[in-house]
């Protein structure tokens, strides 16, 4: 229960407002629950926001996607009481169904923060005892699904983005594929990374994005990427047509690739017809 204050004008008092107040029922977030799957679609809010959680309760939630799938835990508001250890009124988060007694118990105001899982469970244990009014926990779940690279990407002249880490996709392991990108005849292509980071490895061996024309990269391999080895400018190729190759054996979470090409109406002059060009010499 809580105090609801009206402020009112009224020619009455002294400074020309009053107040009034009432008592007004707030209603629990909801029972403690064992698990939920993830409806459709594959997201859920947490608590709704008319809400306020049980003073008392310890909430495991139990999270489960398809089988290829991962899950994205999101916490854009946390509120609890700063207590040493985080001994009570916490909350953890982490792989599988069960809670793992060496996870992190976090409490306190948090900023915004975002975990993915490892596999396609996720579990969120909230342990709350005489939780004083006004501390939430809010987070935001979603399922995310592995990137396939498509058949063929045709350009346009406003741009095509392809986000292999963003927009609910993550890399999934011993990833390998050619993304072919194809623009109409008498066109060129202009490919831009926007993020860049694969593995830590500096011989670009075991995680990588290769970029060359044409269709084969055996026939005609081009410069390797990895790490944070992101180009410095556009990569604008005087070919009508692109491979993009995407190796990654073990994806980090920190793995990040997502590119914009477009089409352009003329060809770099003194660059030969199927060549290609980039500013960066961070490249293997």
């Amino acid at each position: 229960m809580y105090i609801k204050i009206y402020i009112s004008n009224s020619p009455e008092s002294d400074d020309g407002f009053q107040l009034e107040y009432k008592e007004v029922d707030v209603p629990v977030a909801q029972d403690c629950p064992k698990s939920l799957n993830l409806p459709k679609p594959d997201s859920i809010v947490w608590p709704e926001l008319d809400k306020v959680l049980s003073p008392d309760c310890t909430f495991n939630f139990q999270f489960s996607g398809p089988e290829a799938s991962r899950i994205d835990a999101f916490f854009p508001y946390v509120r609890l009481p700063q207590i040493t250890d985080c001994g009570t009124n916490y909350f953890q988060v982490g792989d599988g169904v069960d809670v793992n007694s060496t996870e992190t118990k976090y409490c306190g105001v948090i900023a915004p923060m975002k975990i993915r899982s490892s596999e396609n469970k996720l579990h969120i244990n909230i342990a709350l005892k005489n939780l004083p009014w006004g501390n939430l926990v809010h987070f935001i779940v979603k399922v995310v699904k592995p990137f396939l690279c498509k058949p063929t990407v045709q350009t346009n002249v406003t741009g095509i983005a392809v986000n292999a880490t963003g927009n609910g996709f993550f890399i999934p392991t011993q990833s390998n594929c050619t993304q072919m990108i194809q623009s109409p005849a008498g066109k060129y292509i202009q490919l831009t990374f926007m993020e860049l980071q694969l593995g830590t490895e500096p011989n670009c061996t075991d995680s990588f994005v290769q970029v060359g024309p044409g269709q084969n990269p055996l026939e005609k391999p081009g410069p390797k990427y990895c790490n944070l080895s992101k180009p410095d400018t556009v990569l604008l190729f005087n070919v009508s047509e692109v491979y993009l190759v995407l190796f990654d054996k073990a994806p980090l979470k920190t793995d990040r690739m997502s590119f914009i090409v477009k089409e352009e109406l003329y060809a770099l002059e003194l660059i030969p017809r199927d060549a290609y060009c980039s500013s960066s010499t961070a490249y293997r």
